[in-house]
């Protein structure tokens, strides 16, 4: 193994290590709740993972435009421009669905779903051909940088990106039928989860 390679686990590993101790200090001395994590639910651990994981993410993305340059999966196979161009129209194409989400969902956006500050089910615009489409770009993003990026790291974190999200949505469907009842269960007979 060379040493970049070790370097670059051992930087990893503390970052992780740095943002988990962080968070933990913040929730338990400082009685801070930055990100309103509570471990004793399943949202909560739900929610903490994908803080975790989204900095592990963002970590992960500088670590490989900086140390991976030359670890390309697809360099042999296809021109590096073509995948650059490619997955800026993929990232292009999922941003547009983000904009259109976000306009329809006015102002019930929320991060997840809090019942609470949810006052009224969205079923227009982006909402009327798919139930999740912020998680659809979501997980077009996150292809769209390991196309970028081309590294088995990258290529980790988006399959990983696709089942936390899913279970994002399995935890968000369940609110809505609690809170919206017979109204979300109409809207969810006709409108499929992703496409």
């Amino acid at each position: 193994m060379e040493l970049k390679t070790i370097f670059s686990i051992i930087f990893f590993s503390l970052f992780l290590l740095t943002v988990i101790s962080n968070t933990i200090i913040k929730i338990k001395k400082e009685k801070i709740k930055p990100y309103n994590f509570n471990l004793k639910t399943n949202d909560g651990k739900l929610s903490f993972l994908i803080f975790v994981f989204t900095n592990s993410w963002i970590f992960e993305v500088f670590r490989n435009i900086f140390f991976y340059k030359d670890n390309f999966l697809f360099k042999d196979l296809i021109p590096f421009y073509f995948i650059k161009t490619l997955s800026s129209f993929i990232f292009i194409f999922g941003f547009t669905i983000y904009i259109i989400s976000l306009f329809d969902l006015n102002s019930e956006w929320v991060i997840g779903t809090d019942s609470k500050k949810v006052k009224k089910l969205v079923k227009s615009g982006a909402y009327s051909l798919t139930r999740n489409p912020m998680y659809i770009f979501f997980i077009i993003f996150y292809f769209s940088v390991f196309l970028l990026l081309g590294s088995i790291e990258m290529l980790i974190f988006f399959l990983s990106s696709c089942i936390i999200f899913y279970l994002m949505i399995l935890n968000e469907e369940k609110e809505l039928e609690e809170k919206f009842k017979n109204e979300y269960l109409d809207y969810k007979s006709k409108v499929k989860r992703f496409f």
